[in-house]
């Protein structure tokens, strides 16, 4: 009954989402909040990357290619590498070699979880 609810209601979570992002961002001073509130807004962050890759996946959908059952999967791997990105930026850390090193890593892991048993 949840996932019905949510899909029937896609509009107005977007909408809680964006509202909860503009007072959390648009009230907190990074250079005096302890580091757990910038957790949670690293969290809030990846929960709007989520969003956007899934609507992303969505518009592709609409225009005839089908990822079938593997949605999700490429929805929450596209996820993690960007907050990944993401992170490692925000903190200086980003270079090449971690873009060489990640995207690899991040095809064998989605390739590792879509295996299935015959």
């Amino acid at each position: 009954m949840s996932k019905k609810w949510i899909i029937q209601h896609k509009k107005q979570i977007v909408g809680v989402l964006v509202g909860v992002d503009c007072l959390f961002f648009g009230l907190t001073n990074p250079d005096r909040v302890p580091a757990l509130v910038l957790v949670a807004g690293f969290i809030l962050l990846m929960i709007n990357l989520y969003v956007i890759v899934g609507a992303i996946v969505a518009l592709i959908r609409w225009y005839g290619i089908s990822l079938g059952k593997h949605r999700r999967k490429i929805i929450v791997s596209v996820t993690i590498v960007l907050s990944a990105l993401l992170a490692l930026q925000s903190t200086g850390q980003l270079t090449s070699r971690d873009l060489i090193v990640l995207l690899p890593f991040v095809a064998i892991a989605y390739f590792y979880t879509s295996y299935q048993k015959a």
